[in-house]
């Protein structure tokens, strides 16, 4: 299953997880059905309306033991967040990781909307065993999630990211260490240009930005953090990847929003160019099969492109880390910008 949630602009609605049965075909609720009040946007007013029982103005989220909601939602813990700037600021931690049967997604997102530029700063954690929200240990050090997103390290426990709501030139990035769900924040000796609609990954000790941008020679740029000195509180700093290509995956000459997705079985990352209709494949190869930091940071990175075959065209517009891979299928999962649109199953070549 590949899952979404609500986004980008909202009325104060509670979220709720949407998943793709890949078995069955069909999009499914994921989650409790919430109770979505009426709420006149133009009314809002932070603990005023909705009543500061109902829903708290700086976390963001709605209190599930309020007596405002239906009886079976009464429950303390469940803290429901409205539904927002999705992006990529929502990942999933596996079961194992989890300590759970089924996972968890930890959530940290921009709310927009009539909460727009309001600076709420809370995150959480959606239990797919129970089907709850809860908060995390504490709020985010700041705002936002439309820089980079955030990625999940399971080596280091941390997800780790930027909660900028846009383009800033900084040298902070955050973490939120899973074994007491607390967030920090870390600062590089040297500050560096971080940018809205750029994307990450995560490979090996390294937390990868990709950096649109807007001018220059190429439509993207790759800088890396390493985990292990952001965790310990070392100094640290970023370094740009050299990357060759021969062309990049992009929609008018722009990379924004496009994101690279690993394969398990050649190590190599691939991406689409947003472009609807096209039948090209972009594979990002790194330099060291065994991810040793060394050669990731020292080696030379190299972009290609494939033709795809197959009976339909990729459909698309914009991209914040909808490609997926399916173990079930041993495939790529890509879906484009809503739940009315074609699930796709992507197979690179030689996979």
């Amino acid at each position: 299953m590949t899952y979404g949630a609500p986004g980008h602009s909202t009325n104060l609605e509670a979220c709720c997880w949407v998943g793709f049965d890949v078995a069955e075909r069909v999009w499914k609720l994921i989650t409790k059905p919430l109770p979505t009040p009426v709420v006149n946007a133009s009314l809002w007013q932070p603990g005023v309306y909705p009543p500061a029982r109902q829903f708290d103005a700086t976390w963001g989220d709605w209190t599930g033991d309020s007596s405002d909601w239906p009886e079976a939602f009464r429950q303390p813990g469940y803290n429901p967040p409205m539904g927002s700037h999705t992006r990529n600021s929502f990942v999933y931690i596996p079961p194992a990781d989890a300590g759970n049967a089924r996972g968890k997604i930890v959530v940290a997102w921009q709310p927009t909307g009539n909460c727009s530029g309001t600076g709420l700063r809370g995150s959480w954690v959606w239990d797919a065993d129970t089907g709850l929200f809860s908060r995390t240990a504490n709020l985010r050090p700041s705002h936002g999630s439309d820089v980079t997103g955030i990625g999940y390290s399971a080596a280091h426990r941390v997800v780790i990211g930027h909660n900028f709501v846009s383009t800033s030139t900084s040298g902070a990035l955050d973490y939120l260490d899973l074994s007491n769900m607390t967030w920090v924040r870390r600062n590089a000796s040297t500050a560096v240009v971080v940018r809205i609609d750029s994307t990450n990954f995560i490979i090996g000790d390294l937390f990868v930005m990709v950096r649109h941008e807007p001018s220059g020679p190429v439509p993207m740029t790759f800088w890396a953090a390493p985990i292990s000195a952001v965790k310990a509180g070392a100094a640290w700093n970023w370094t740009q990847l050299t990357v060759d290509a021969t062309s990049w995956p992009t929609k008018n000459g722009s990379s924004w929003t496009v994101s690279w997705s690993r394969c398990p079985v050649n190590g190599a990352f691939y991406a689409v160019n947003r472009v609807a209709g096209s039948n090209l494949l972009w594979k990002l190869s790194p330099p060291a099969a065994d991810d040793q930091t060394g050669a990731l940071l020292a080696g030379r990175w190299q972009v290609t492109a494939e033709a795809l075959g197959g009976n339909s065209l990729i459909g698309a517009d914009f991209d914040y880390s909808r490609l997926r891979w399916s173990t079930a299928l041993g495939a790529f999962l890509w879906f484009g910008e809503s739940v009315t649109s074609a699930v796709q199953a992507i197979r690179p070549g030689g996979v």
